[in-house]
């Protein structure tokens, strides 16, 4: 006997997918996206270390490494301040 079909119609199997794709992802302005982007590679081509560092080909990884950036910037900053150095630069 085969298996039961989990959707009666493609339709139905369609909707699924739709809908599984929506809760993965975010939908954006690609004219901010692309305001980003251009900002960031100015930033690098001006020198920025951290532009450097996060610029990359595609909008997926540049926002990866910003997180990740922000991520170990925040432990850094956690480190400093418990070891009672304070965050330079930064307002409390």
């Amino acid at each position: 006997m085969p298996r039961p079909r989990k959707y009666q119609s493609e339709a139905e199997r369609s909707a699924a997918y739709r809908e599984r794709r929506e809760s993965l992802t975010k939908r954006v302005d690609r004219k901010v996206v692309e305001a980003l982007v251009a900002a960031i590679d100015a930033a690098a081509a001006a020198g920025d270390p951290i532009a450097r560092q996060v610029r990359i080909g595609t909008v997926d990884a540049l926002l990866r490494n910003l997180g990740l950036y922000f991520e170990r910037r925040a432990a850094d900053l956690v480190r400093e301040q418990a070891a009672g150095g304070g965050a330079a630069g930064f307002p409390p």
